[in-house]
C-alpha cells in the first residue's frame, strides 16, 4: 500500500510534474454498496455513444454509479481514467496537467511525449494537439471520466473541454458528471446518437435498491407499506433516502413532515443558499398548486417568465424536476414538498386554487381540475367539473381517484345529480362493491317519481350497462347479455366509455360461453368506439380483450403481440401509472411471457402490472397475484406462494371485495399447492366445495377475469385423481370432458388434456393411444412455443420422449423441453414399473407405503420393529432409486408409475 505521496511519485516516476494523487483515483465501491444494475443496463444500452453526461442533483449517486460502470470496464482489462474537478481546473493549464497525468494513470506508455511537453513549458496549444496525437496512437479504447464539470466555468477550461470531445478519437470514451446542466453544447453529438444523458429519472435508486439500502442499514425488518412509504417520499434519491433513516432514527417513523430539523437544517444550508428570492418564491407557488408549466403559474399569479424561471431551476438541479411525460411542466421533488408546504399559508391562497381549478379544466386536465377543487374545498364546483366530463375521467378506470373522490364529496351533493349518481355506480361497480352500486343506482327513483321522462334514454342505457356489469360479476350469464342488449338500444354515441364497457362485457361473456367467433365480434365493437372517439384507454382494454381471446385459441404469438401493441400505445399517456389497462396489460404479458417458460422475465411484468393495479384499486391484481402464486409453485417455493395467495386475499377484503368474486380462485390455486404437498384428502375436499358452487351456478366459477376458471378445476381434479392412485377414474373424466364440448374445445385448453390423457392412458398401459395424444399435445405446443405446460407434466413422461420419432426429437420446441426438465430413462410403462419393483425391497416398499400414509420415521421404525437409523436408511435408498429429493416426491413418483 503506498501513500498519497509515494503514490504520486509512483505514477509520474519519469516527470517532476506533482499533482495530487487522490483527484485521479477511481472512487472505491463502499462495503454496503447498492449495485446499480438498472443504471448499469441503461449504460450498457449506450455503449456505442463516445460521451456519457450524469446530470442531476447533489445525492443521486452520480459518481459511484460511474465508479461501477468504471470498475467492472477494469475487469475487463481496459483502461479507465478517472479526474474529480474542483474550482482551482478553472486554470486551463492546471486542467490539461491533471488531464494528461490522469491518462497517463490509466497507460503509463501513453501521453508520454505531453507530459515531457508540461516539463519542457511548452505552449498550450501545442500540447493540446500533442494529447490529440498521443490518444488517436493508443491501441486500445480509453475510459475518461471527469467528476464534478459544473465546476468549470471559466472560458479557456471549457474551450479545452470543448476541443477534447470535438476532436476525440474513435477508441475514447469520455464520462461527465455534474450537479448543473452540462456547461458545453452538445446537440450535434446528441443527434448523431453520440452523446447519452442521463438525468435524476435514469439514476434514482429503484424500489428494489431502496429496499436493499434499507435492510442494511435499520435494524429491525420494516413493513412493506413502511418500505412504499419511503420509497415514495425519497423519490430514489440517496440524500433523501438518508433523511428519511435519520427521521426515523429519531422519531421512529417513516411518515416525514417536514419539520423535523434534520431536513430543515438540509433544505436551508444544501438548498436555500444556492437559489434566488424569485426562484423560492416560485418553488413555495409550485408546493402548494403541484406540478405546473409556465403558462399555468403566469395565468394564476398574473406573472411573467414562469417558464423560464421553471427550465433555469430544473438546470440547475435544484429538486425541480421536468415532467418526462408532459413537455414542459414541472414538480418538486417529493421531500422539498413537503419541507415548503408547511411555509405556505393555505387558507390565504384559496382563490388562486379556485383559479388553478378552472384554468386546468379549460385546458383539458379534468382530473387535475376536480383535485383542484376538492382542494380549493369547493365540493360543489367539484360535482359540476365532474359531471361535465365524465366520460373522459371514467375511461381511464383510476378507481382508486374515483373512490377518493366520492369519499370527498357528500351524499346529498351526489344523489341530487343524475349524472353524478352514474359516475359512482360505475366507480363501485368497477371496486367490485356491487350492492352499494346497486343502493346508488336505487337514487334513480327520486327522479322518476312523478315523471319517468325526466331521465334521458342516455342516462337509462347507462343504468343497464352497469346492471349488465354487475350480472356478469355475479355470474348471472343469461341475465348479463339481455342487460347488454337493453343498454346498447338506449346508449347515445356520446355515451362511448358505457359503450365500450357494454361491448367488452359481451365480449367476456361469449368467452364464457365458449363462442370465441362471438366474444371477437364484440371485441370488434369495441375497437371502433374507441377508435372512433380517440381513446387510448379502450384501446389498450380492447387490445387486451383481443390478446385473451387469441391465447385461449392457443395463438399465443398473436395475443404476445397484441400486448405489445396495447403497452407501446400507453407510452403516448401523459401519466400511464394510472391507467388501469397499462396495469392489465403488463400482467398479461406476464402471463404469455410465462408460458414461454421465460420465468424471471415474467416475475418482472407481473410485479410492475401488480403495482400499477394496486395503485388503480383494479381487482385485476387478483391473476397478477395468482401467476405469481404459479412462479412460486414452479421454483418450488410453496411458502412463498401460498403467501402470494394470503397477500391478494388481504388486498382484496381491505378494499370490501365480495368473497363470491375471489374465494372460488383462490380455493382453486389452494388445490394445486395441496396436491404439490401430497395433501390429497385436503385437496379433494376442496374440489368437492368448488363442484358444489358448480351445483347452485353452472358459471360460478367463471370470474371476469379468468373465465376458464373451471377448466383448471377440471385439470386439478385430475391431476388429484392420478397422483391418488384413481388413474382410470381420471382417465374416464379426461375422456367425457372431450365427448361432451371436445367439438369446442379450444387449442390452449386442449394442450392440458391431450397432454393429461397422454400420462394416463400411458400409466395404465395404453402405450399407442398415449403417444397419439403426447404427438397432439407437442403439435399444438409448437407453433406458439408454449413450453410451461410440458415442464409441469414431465414427471413420468421420460419414455413418450424416448418414443417419439427422431424428426420430432430434433424440433427446437422438444429440444427446449428438454432442456428444462430432468427425465430419468425409464423406458417403456411395464418397464418402468418392473424397474422401480425390481431395485425396491419389499422392505423399502413397506416403508415407502407407510411413509405414504403420513407416519413419521418414529411410527414407521414401532410399526415395522426396525431402528430408527434404519428408517432413515430406507428412506434415503427410496429417494435415490425413485431420482426425488424428499418424501413428498417419493410419494407422487410411487403413484404416478404405479408402484403404491
Amino acid at each position: 500500500m503506498f501513500s498519497i505521496e509515494n503514490s504520486v511519485v509512483k505514477t509520474l516516476s519519469e516527470s517532476r510534474i506533482r499533482v495530487f494523487a487522490m483527484k485521479l483515483q477511481l472512487p472505491l465501491l463502499p462495503l454496503n454498496f447498492i449495485r446499480r444494475d438498472v443504471v448499469m443496463a441503461k449504460l450498457e444500452r449506450s455503449s456505442s455513444a463516445h460521451f456519457h453526461i450524469l446530470e442531476a442533483a447533489p445525492g443521486y449517486g452520480k459518481s459511484l454509479a460511474l465508479a461501477q460502470w468504471l470498475h467492472q470496464k477494469k475487469q475487463h482489462k481496459e483502461a479507465v481514467a478517472w479526474l474529480t474537478l474542483d474550482p482551482k481546473e478553472n486554470d486551463s493549464l492546471r486542467l490539461l496537467t491533471y488531464l494528461i497525468c490522469a491518462i497517463h494513470s490509466a497507460d503509463n506508455k501513453c501521453v508520454k511525449k505531453s507530459l515531457k511537453a508540461l516539463e519542457d513549458g511548452d505552449a498550450l496549444e501545442s500540447i493540446i494537439t500533442l494529447v490529440h496525437q498521443e490518444l488517436a496512437a493508443m491501441s486500445k479504447v480509453l475510459h475518461l471520466a471527469l467528476d464534478d464539470v459544473h465546476h468549470i466555468q471559466d472560458s479557456q477550461s471549457l474551450a479545452l473541454l470543448e476541443e477534447l470531445m470535438a476532436y476525440a478519437p474513435p477508441n475514447l470514451k469520455m464520462y461527465f458528471t455534474s450537479t448543473s446542466i452540462f456547461p458545453l453544447d452538445v446537440a450535434r453529438f446528441v443527434a448523431q446518437g453520440q452523446c447519452a444523458r442521463y438525468s435524476e429519472h435514469d439514476l434514482a435508486l429503484n424500489k428494489e435498491e431502496t429496499t436493499q439500502w434499507l435492510s442494511n442499514v435499520i435494524k429491525e425488518p420494516l413493513e412493506p407499506i413502511q418500505i412504499d412509504e419511503i420509497h415514495s417520499q425519497s423519490a430514489g434519491w440517496f440524500a433523501g433516502l438518508v433523511l428519511i433513516k435519520n427521521v426515523y432514527d429519531t422519531h421512529q417513523t417513516t411518515k416525514v413532515k417536514g419539520d423535523e430539523r434534520v431536513l430543515c437544517e438540509y433544505f436551508e444550508q444544501q438548498w436555500r443558499t444556492f437559489i434566488s428570492d424569485d426562484e423560492y418564491v416560485l418553488c413555495t407557488r409550485l408546493s402548494y398548486i403541484g406540478k405546473a408549466c409556465g403558462l399555468y403559474l403566469d395565468a394564476i399569479y398574473h406573472s411573467e417568465s414562469s417558464a423560464d424561471k421553471l427550465t433555469q431551476l430544473a438546470n440547475k438541479h435544484a429538486l425541480v424536476i421536468a415532467d418526462d411525460k408532459q413537455n414542459s411542466w414541472f414538480y418538486l421533488h417529493p421531500l422539498l414538498d413537503v419541507y415548503l408546504s408547511r411555509l405556505v399559508d393555505g387558507v390565504a391562497h384559496l382563490n388562486e386554487l379556485e383559479q388553478a381549478s378552472a384554468w386546468l379544466h379549460q385546458h383539458g386536465y379534468h382530473v387535475e381540475a376536480v383535485e383542484m377543487a376538492l382542494k380549493a374545498g369547493n365540493k360543489q364546483q367539484a360535482a359540476h367539473l365532474l359531471q361535465t366530463t365524465a366520460e373522459s375521467i371514467l375511461e381511464e378506470q383510476d378507481i382508486a381517484q374515483l373512490l377518493a373522490w366520492k369519499k370527498q364529496l357528500p351524499d346529498d351533493v351526489i344523489t341530487v345529480s343524475p349524472r353524478l349518481v352514474i359516475i359512482f355506480s360505475w366507480t363501485l361497480a368497477f371496486a367490485q362493491q356491487l350492492d352499494d352500486a346497486e343502493r346508488l343506482m336505487a337514487q334513480m327513483d327520486r327522479f322518476t317519481v312523478t315523471d319517468k321522462s325526466v331521465i334521458p334514454e342516455g342516462v337509462s342505457g347507462q343504468l343497464f350497462a352497469i346492471r349488465a356489469y354487475i350480472a356478469r360479476c355475479r355470474g348471472k350469464i343469461n341475465n348479463a347479455i339481455q342487460l347488454c342488449r337493453q343498454a346498447l338500444d338506449k346508449l347515445e354515441d356520446s355515451d362511448y366509455v358505457a359503450k365500450a364497457i357494454t361491448y367488452f362485457n359481451l365480449s367476456n361473456v361469449y368467452m364464457t360461453l365458449n363462442k370465441l367467433s362471438e366474444a371477437r365480434h364484440y371485441n370488434r365493437l369495441s375497437f371502433e368506439t374507441a377508435r372512433a372517439v380517440g381513446s387510448l384507454h379502450l384501446e389498450m382494454l380492447a387490445l387486451h380483450e383481443q390478446a385473451r381471446i387469441e391465447q385461449v385459441k392457443g395463438n399465443l404469438h398473436l395475443a404476445e403481440k397484441l400486448l405489445s401493441e396495447g403497452l407501446a400505445l400507453s407510452e403516448r399517456l401523459p401519466n400511464r401509472n394510472r391507467a388501469a389497462a397499462y396495469g392489465r396489460l403488463l400482467i398479461y404479458k406476464g402471463y404469455m411471457v410465462w408460458l414461454r417458460n421465460r420465468s424471471d422475465d415474467a416475475e418482472k411484468l407481473l410485479l410492475q402490472g401488480i403495482a400499477i393495479s394496486e395503485q388503480c384499486h383494479d381487482s385485476y391484481i387478483i391473476m397478477g397475484y395468482v401467476l405469481l402464486n404459479n412462479l412460486a409453485r414452479q421454483r418450488g417455493q410453496l411458502e412463498k406462494a401460498y403467501d402470494y395467495l394470503s397477500k391478494v386475499e388481504a388486498i382484496l377484503q381491505y378494499w370490501s371485495v365480495p368473497g363470491f368474486i375471489y374465494q372460488p380462485w383462490l380455493s382453486t390455486m389452494r388445490v394445486n399447492l395441496l396436491i404439490d404437498e401430497n395433501k390429497i384428502d385436503t385437496a379433494q375436499a376442496n374440489l368437492k366445495y368448488l363442484h358444489g358452487l358448480l351445483e347452485q351456478n353452472e358459471y360460478s366459477l367463471s370470474p371476469e377475469h379468468y373465465p376458464d376458471l373451471k377448466g383448471l378445476v377440471d385439470v386439478f381434479s385430475v391431476r388429484a385423481k392420478s397422483i391418488a392412485g384413481q388413474h382410470k377414474l381420471a382417465l374416464k373424466q379426461l375422456d367425457k370432458k372431450l365427448d361432451d364440448n371436445g367439438q369446442n374445445q379450444q387449442g390452449f385448453a386442449l394442450i392440458f388434456i391431450y397432454l393429461m390423457r397422454a400420462l394416463l392412458r400411458y400409466q395404465l398401459g395404453q402405450e399407442d393411444n398415449a403417444l397419439q395424444d403426447f404427438r397432439k399435445a407437442i403439435a399444438m405446443a409448437e407453433k406458439n412455443f408454449c413450453i410451461m405446460p410440458f415442464i409441469e407434466y414431465s414427471p413420468g413422461m421420460a419414455a413418450l420422449y424416448q418414443q417419439l420419432p427422431s424428426n420430432i426429437k430434433q424440433k427446437e420446441f422438444v429440444r427446449t423441453i428438454l432442456s428444462n426438465i430432468e427425465l430419468n430413462d425409464q423406458g417403456h410403462h411395464n418397464q418402468a414399473f418392473a424397474q422401480v419393483r425390481s431395485i425396491i425391497s419389499q422392505r423399502e416398499l413397506a416403508v415407502l407405503k407407510l411413509i405414504a400414509e403420513g407416519l413419521s420415521n418414529q411410527e414407521i421404525a414401532e410399526r415395522l420393529f426396525i431402528s430408527l437409523h434404519t428408517v432413515k436408511t430406507h428412506a434415503r435408498r427410496i429417494n435415490g432409486k425413485l431420482a426425488v429429493k424428499s418424501r413428498t416426491q417419493a410419494i407422487i413418483k410411487a403413484r404416478e408409475i404405479g408402484v403404491i
